[in-house]
């Protein structure tokens, strides 16, 4: 069975598909690169990839109620990825615990929010420098409070401490109001990933 035939890109001369130069020219017959193997092994790589990404990336979610030194609840949803469900951050486990509402010195509203924070690398670390933790309200960082009323136990002191092992560090916010909801994310101050631990809390 003869070959097909082929023209060639460089003198528009006749060639067999299987020739490796044009004998009228001497140009190389290159394969299409969807003929090459390396073509579809990169096919492959990548379609493993795709399908890898989107199956990590359904959430879960569950809620609790937890009641406030003022009377107040705050719902909590959490929202967490597959990649993250341990909430690992890295050398570190961040769990977003609870919040709960107060006041600061001047009587403005405030949550306080609980992280249990485990650090697992080699040397020890404070939590302020190794994690980035932020409150929002209608999308809107909140300022964090360092000095609450003296009825309360919230020491900010806390975040500052290197630490070898598992802790429950508390950090305060001024809330914009009491009625929109708060997000709070922690992820690693330096990486390499988008990894968050992330938690919703309804106040009611």
């Amino acid at each position: 069975m003869s070959d097909k035939m082929l023209k060639c890109k460089s003198c528009g001369n006749d060639l067999a598909s299987s020739a490796k130069s044009c004998p009228n020219c001497g140009a190389k017959n290159k394969k299409p690169i969807f003929k090459k193997w390396w073509f579809w092994l990169i096919v492959v790589i990548v379609l493993i990839g795709v399908i890898a990404a989107s199956g990590s990336g359904e959430d879960t979610g569950t809620e609790t109620t937890v009641a406030t030194s003022e009377g107040n609840s705050i719902s909590q949803a959490v929202v967490e990825t597959e990649a993250i469900k341990d909430n690992q951050l890295g050398s570190y486990q961040v769990e977003i615990k609870n919040a709960r509402l107060t006041k600061n010195y001047e009587g403005k509203p405030v949550v306080v929010i609980t992280y249990g924070f485990t650090n697992n690398s080699s040397e020890p670390q404070a939590f302020w420098l190794t994690i980035d933790d932020t409150v929002y309200q209608n999308g809107v960082g909140l300022e964090k409070a360092y000095v609450l009323d003296d009825n309360d136990p919230y020491d900010e002191a806390n975040q500052n401490k290197e630490i070898k092992s598992g802790v429950t560090l508390d950090v305060a916010y001024i809330l914009n109001d009491t009625e929109t909801d708060i997000e709070v994310e922690a992820k690693e101050s330096v990486s390499f990933t988008d990894d968050v631990v992330t938690r919703t809390f309804s106040i009611k």
